[in-house]
């Protein structure tokens, strides 16, 4: 499937779509390397690798889903300070996801949960966080 079409591209360019892209100076360099090893031009170089993205889907790579899980090392110090050691802990796990999807870009954020038990603080039961799983999908 592509979404050039044959009828499209034998018609008047004054019924194409205008638009303007902005490309970093590598990202432009390797376009242009595309382009001259094909024999295309800057703009038909752009549409077929647009095509070519669009077409070749994420549901056509096969992929492994998997959780792992991650304990911040903190522990709760003083039993009426859990929301204080709560907000601890939701802002280790958030930068632990951050590190670790930004060091593996092909992975894929599935769901994520906070690891959590419940402790009677004074009287009340309390839900006290201890870590986070991450459900992920990574290329097979």
């Amino acid at each position: 499937m592509s979404f050039i079409l044959k009828e499209e591209l034998l018609q008047s360019q004054d019924t194409w779509k205008r638009s303007q892209i902005r490309l970093t100076p590598s990202l432009y360099d390797a376009v242009m390397r595309y382009a001259e090893e094909n024999i295309l031009s800057l703009n038909s170089a752009l549409m077929y690798l647009t095509d070519e993205g669009l077409v070749s889907t994420k549901k056509d790579i096969k992929r492994k889903i998997i959780f792992t899980e991650w304990h911040p090392l903190h522990e709760l110090e003083d039993s009426s300070d859990f929301i204080s050691h709560n907000n601890k802990v939701r802002m280790s796990c958030s930068e632990y996801m951050s590190n670790f999807f930004n060091e593996r870009p092909s992975y894929e954020l599935i769901k994520f949960e906070f690891k959590s038990q419940v402790q009677r603080i004074g009287k009340k039961d309390q839900e006290i966080l201890f870590g986070i799983r991450i459900w992920y999908s990574y290329p097979a």
